[in-house]
Protein backbone atom coordinates (compact mmCIF):
# COMPACT_ATOMS: atom_id res chain seq x y z
CA UNK A 1 0.00 0.00 0.00
CA UNK A 2 1.33 3.44 -0.86
CA UNK A 3 1.57 6.42 1.47
CA UNK A 4 -0.93 9.21 0.98
CA UNK A 5 0.92 12.44 0.28
CA UNK A 6 -0.34 15.98 0.31
CA UNK A 7 0.92 18.36 -2.35
CA UNK A 8 -0.12 21.92 -3.08
CA UNK A 9 -1.26 22.64 -6.60
CA UNK A 10 -2.92 25.75 -7.99
CA UNK A 11 -2.47 27.93 -4.94
CA UNK A 12 -5.02 30.72 -4.75
CA UNK A 13 -4.38 34.00 -3.03
CA UNK A 14 -7.35 35.97 -1.74
CA UNK A 15 -6.92 39.67 -1.12
CA UNK A 16 -9.23 41.60 1.16
CA UNK A 17 -9.56 45.34 1.59
CA UNK A 18 -12.09 47.27 3.58
CA UNK A 19 -13.44 50.27 1.71
CA UNK A 20 -15.63 52.18 4.17
CA UNK A 21 -16.90 54.57 1.51
CA UNK A 22 -18.69 51.66 -0.14
CA UNK A 23 -19.92 50.13 3.11
CA UNK A 24 -21.53 53.39 4.29
CA UNK A 25 -23.70 53.52 1.19
CA UNK A 26 -26.29 50.74 1.38
CA UNK A 27 -26.40 50.74 -2.43
CA UNK A 28 -22.74 49.71 -2.60
CA UNK A 29 -23.57 47.00 -5.12
CA UNK A 30 -24.00 49.79 -7.67
CA UNK A 31 -20.21 50.15 -7.65
CA UNK A 32 -20.04 46.74 -9.34
CA UNK A 33 -22.89 47.13 -11.83
CA UNK A 34 -20.78 48.81 -14.51
CA UNK A 35 -18.28 45.97 -14.47
CA UNK A 36 -20.89 43.23 -14.23
CA UNK A 37 -22.88 44.66 -17.13
CA UNK A 38 -19.72 44.78 -19.28
CA UNK A 39 -18.79 41.20 -18.39
CA UNK A 40 -22.28 40.01 -19.36
CA UNK A 41 -22.17 41.94 -22.65
CA UNK A 42 -18.71 40.53 -23.41
CA UNK A 43 -20.08 36.99 -22.95
CA UNK A 44 -22.92 37.38 -25.46
CA UNK A 45 -20.87 36.16 -28.47
CA UNK A 46 -19.73 33.11 -26.49
CA UNK A 47 -23.31 32.30 -25.52
CA UNK A 48 -24.50 32.67 -29.14
CA UNK A 49 -21.71 30.43 -30.47
CA UNK A 50 -22.40 27.81 -27.81
CA UNK A 51 -26.12 27.77 -28.57
CA UNK A 52 -25.41 27.45 -32.29
CA UNK A 53 -23.06 24.52 -31.71
CA UNK A 54 -25.48 22.75 -29.35
CA UNK A 55 -28.51 23.64 -31.46
CA UNK A 56 -30.50 24.61 -28.38
CA UNK A 57 -31.17 27.67 -26.29
CA UNK A 58 -29.49 27.39 -22.91
CA UNK A 59 -28.69 31.05 -22.30
CA UNK A 60 -25.92 31.57 -19.81
CA UNK A 61 -26.55 28.37 -17.84
CA UNK A 62 -23.30 27.20 -16.25
CA UNK A 63 -21.36 30.34 -17.10
CA UNK A 64 -19.71 32.75 -14.72
CA UNK A 65 -18.86 36.37 -15.34
CA UNK A 66 -15.52 37.90 -14.54
CA UNK A 67 -14.57 41.53 -14.70
CA UNK A 68 -11.38 42.69 -16.36
CA UNK A 69 -8.17 42.79 -14.34
CA UNK A 70 -8.24 46.56 -13.85
CA UNK A 71 -11.56 47.49 -12.27
CA UNK A 72 -10.48 50.53 -10.26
Amino acid sequence: MSDLKTISLFDTFVYQAELPKYLEDKNFINACNEHTDKAIADAEPTIAAREKKLETSIGDHGMSYHSQAEIF
